[in-house]
């Protein structure tokens, strides 16, 4: 089974997030864009990926300011699905914090934050959010003595509620990454595009190889999204990283 049809089958799991079947095909939609995108993970990106630049924008940014979903909600299906999957006696959850840097000072929770990708000599500040991040552990290396543990988000909170669009993406990594292993285990296999020279020592695939190889698949496939006019191809692709 490719990580394209897998993919897709996980992310049904949402539709009891989502009220009704147009809004879950549209968020589907915007989430593989998110996903699958080049350049920064906005909407706006989202929304070209689709091939969708010249039609109005407005149902795809109702999806997050009007219709009436929980984000913390996309997360259920995928902790239930992580656990039973790998038939997990004990729930061992890892939380850290991130910062999703924003420009506009009128945006709501953000606030000047330690930038740690600073100089040791310098403290730099940036304007920001400040999330926390859940994950559940998997421990792979009782299936394969050679993997390590993977970490799978189950939740992506900021006080007093969370973002929408972030929350949105986190959700897909999460799926992605259990598609990845239901399609080929937690071994990076041949199906894998050829690494660089500096990286050939991996043992298991990076979540860029898990999107570079689902973009692959996206084009070469017939499968058509909710909110595109017809399948996508790699040249799609570049005209929407370029918009």
């Amino acid at each position: 089974m490719k990580l394209l049809d897998t993919l897709l089958q996980h992310t049904q799991g949402w539709r009891f997030v989502f009220p009704q079947v147009r809004s879950l095909e549209r968020a589907i939609a915007l989430a593989f864009g998110i996903l699958c995108g080049v350049g920064k993970r906005t909407l706006t990106r989202a929304i070209s990926f689709q091939g969708n630049t010249q039609k109005d924008w407005s149902a795809d940014y109702k999806v997050f300011s009007r219709s009436p979903w929980e984000p913390r909600a996309l997360f259920d299906p995928i902790l239930q699905q992580g656990i039973e999957d790998h038939q997990l006696e004990r729930i061992v959850i890892s939380t850290d914090d991130t910062r999703v840097w924003r420009n506009g000072k009128h945006v709501a929770h953000t606030q000047w934050h330690y930038d740690p990708m600073g100089p040791p000599f310098q403290i730099n500040l940036r304007w920001g959010h400040r999330f926390l991040q859940a994950s559940l552990v998997l421990p792979l290396y009782q299936e394969d003595p050679e993997s390590s543990s993977r970490s799978v988000p189950v939740r992506f909170e900021i006080a007093p509620v969370v973002c929408k669009v972030p929350a949105l993406l986190v959700a897909m990594y999460s799926w992605l990454l259990l598609a990845g292993l239901d399609c080929y285990g937690p071994r990076r296999t041949e199906d894998y595009e050829p690494l660089p020279k500096w990286r050939r020592a991996a043992k298991r695939p990076s979540c860029l190889d898990l999107v570079t190889l689902l973009r692959k698949q996206i084009a070469g496939s017939t499968v058509k999204f909710a909110t595109a006019e017809s399948a996508l191809t790699y040249q799609s692709m570049v005209v929407a990283a370029a918009a």
